[in-house]
């Protein structure tokens, strides 16, 4: 992924398919301007521009696209930096961190063995490099967030430590320029991720 432009359009689609192609086309615009800071996060503008006539319902849907492609694109700015080696040699691991346990859709911590990642105690910590933050990711990115409405978040692992835990013997690596942005991976993994959300959000607020 080079940009957000390569994953904004899919998103849209996604979230806001049964809107008017114009209601869309506005969205992506003010989506790019959000996430780059130029517009912050004004969800009453995005509600205006984004409800063409549809329910009250689709408003809650609307602040959590607008939170998830702010944090993929503060993510992919963050991932970038610390893909430069002085910085990797300084800090070469992250670890996987929750907010709050109850407020997650997924059990981190069984998708993370499930994604090949392993505990250092309890701590779900893994090289920037490897290949878990991948398969972590519902999207296929390597940088939170993981999953639509999750809040989990990563933390630097400075060499002393990683080195301190053993994590830097015998761990397989990936060049991340090889793992290139899959647009059908994002949209399946996307519409997976959000029917998950919905669902949580209909056990939440019980029967009508």
């Amino acid at each position: 992924m080079k940009s957000l432009a390569d994953l904004l359009p899919i998103a849209v689609e996604v979230f806001f398919g049964e809107y008017s192609k114009a209601a869309r086309v506005q969205s992506c615009s003010l989506a790019a301007r959000a996430a780059s800071g130029e517009h912050g996060l004004d969800y009453n503008i995005w509600k205006i521009l984004l409800a063409d006539g549809g329910p009250e319902s689709q408003f809650e849907r609307t602040e959590i696209f607008i939170r998830l492609i702010t944090g993929i694109s503060y993510g992919f700015k963050g991932w970038l930096s610390s893909q430069d080696s002085s910085l990797l040699a300084a800090a070469p691991a992250q670890e996987l961190l929750l907010l709050d346990d109850l407020c997650e859709i997924r059990d981190w911590r069984k998708q993370w063995l499930a994604s090949g990642g392993r505990f250092y105690g309890s701590r779900m910590v893994a090289l920037k490099t490897d290949l878990v933050w991948h398969k972590l990711s519902a999207f296929g990115l390597p940088w939170p967030p993981f999953e639509v409405g999750s809040e989990a978040y990563l933390e630097n692992v400075l060499y002393p430590e990683a080195l301190r835990i053993g994590l830097l013997k015998g761990r397989l690596t990936v060049n991340q320029e090889a793992c290139a942005f899959d647009p059908e991976l994002f949209k399946k993994g996307l519409t997976s991720s959000l029917e998950r959300w919905e669902a949580s959000r209909a056990l939440l607020s019980g029967p009508n």
